[in-house]
């Protein structure tokens, strides 16, 4: 990342922790929705609680909406893989008889960045208890606890981030015509700032939720629901009408829609 020039030192340094932020947060999850670190078909929620931060401005919440809505979307399609289980003898995943779920430690060094993603998966029958495959499962929890940091120096410019993400998915239904998904998830980052005579650090967090009933998605027809990002104070609505089309909506804190935080996707209507 090259560094931004200004007249004055302050704006330029801001303006770069600003740009930094901005490529992490799309870093972020960007690494979310690609880790399904195998080539056998097998897929993790996609999707990011940490709550309190920094109020994001506006030219952040509408980057973060453009970044979101199709990871959202990436979430929502995945559904029946998340639900089918395992296609594979668990080359990734393990089983632990103690927790009596699959789990998967995965960490990742490159380019000043670092992280550790924890994966877990837990089959239910239809009393709520848990079983090792999925089979006949009525439900399955996918959980995943990330941390991670990224340093850089530059011209006299230092930049700290350390940040987490996390999700939170049960799907129901498994067996059924129709699949339905209830989650929360969440990213959070502190980051430091230091050159040019200043010194800076902040806390930001975005963290999303399935509202109502779910997300509701048929083997044979589009899926119906929403997911609500948190970006205080702006909000994103990603709906799902039923339709071959999911439309997101950026509002700012009295509920207006903001310009250029809107967006229109194409999903899949067939499991």
């Amino acid at each position: 990342m090259s560094a931004i020039r200004s007249n004055h030192p302050a704006t330029g340094g801001r303006r770069l922790a600003q740009l930094a932020l901005l490529a992490l947060l799309t870093l972020t999850l960007a690494l979310a929705g690609c880790s399904d670190d195998d080539d056998d078909g097998d897929s993790n929620p996609t999707g990011p609680t940490i709550p309190g931060g920094s109020d994001f401005d506006q030219a952040t919440a509408v980057s973060q909406a453009q970044v979101a809505a199709p990871q959202g979307v990436a979430l929502v399609e995945s559904m029946d893989d998340l639900a089918a289980g395992f296609t594979r003898a668990a080359k990734d995943y393990a089983y632990n008889g103690d927790t009596q779920r699959w789990e998967y430690d995965a960490s990742w060094t490159q380019g000043g960045y670092t992280y550790n993603w924890f994966y877990t998966v837990q089959y239910l029958d239809g009393d709520g208890n848990p079983q090792q495959e999925a089979g006949d499962a009525a439900s399955a929890v996918h959980t995943m606890d990330g941390s991670g940091a990224f340093s850089q120096s530059q011209g006299g410019v230092t930049i700290d981030y350390d940040y987490s993400y996390v999700y939170d998915v049960t799907l129901t239904g498994l067996g059924t015509e129709t699949v339905v998904m209830n989650g929360t998830g969440g990213i959070g980052i502190d980051y430091t700032y230091s050159g040019n005579g200043i010194e800076q650090s902040d806390t930001y967090a975005m963290n999303w939720e399935t509202l109502g009933g779910g997300v509701s998605y048929p083997s044979s027809g589009c899926p119906t629901g929403t997911i609500r990002y948190d970006m205080d104070p702006y909000y994103m609505d990603l709906v799902f009408d039923g339709s071959s089309t999911a439309q997101a909506t950026l509002y700012d804190g009295n509920g207006n829609a903001v310009s250029g935080g809107d967006s229109s996707h194409t999903v899949s209507c067939s499991r």
